[in-house]
């Protein structure tokens, strides 16, 4: 859940709807679209509260959680950019479509964890 009902409703109609859209019942959970969808909400809430929504949305056991899910999927995006790829290789921007599009969502990731105020390491 990414925000209770009161604060749901806080975020605009238009940013609730481009969640959605990208969540497409789950198969959009942690596409580029649905994490940058995400992060407008989140930033449009921290605007109307005027401070981190985090401090609102989550508690110190969740943020330890958030913490932990955002390490584990950093680790998982970076892991195969660092290894050998032969369309890597052969790239002359010396990164495949595929390590560009990880290391894409390891920066959505990173929004996200600066938008919802979770204290993630750089």
């Amino acid at each position: 859940m990414l925000a209770c009902r009161p604060h749901w409703y806080m975020i605009p109609a238009p940013l609730r709807a481009a969640v959605w859209a990208a969540w497409r019942d789950g198969a959009g959970a942690g596409s580029l679209e649905h994490t940058a969808a995400i992060t407008a909400a989140v930033e449009a809430l921290n605007a109307k509260l005027s401070g981190p929504a985090a401090a609102a949305a989550l508690t110190a056991s969740q943020s330890a959680a958030f913490r932990d899910m955002f390490t584990d999927a950093c680790t998982y995006r970076s892991e195969g950019v660092s290894g050998p790829c032969a369309d890597c290789d052969e790239s002359p921007a010396g990164l495949c479509d595929d390590h560009a599009a990880d290391l894409d969502k390891v920066g959505a990731y990173r929004d996200l964890a600066r938008a919802l105020g979770a204290g993630v390491p750089q």
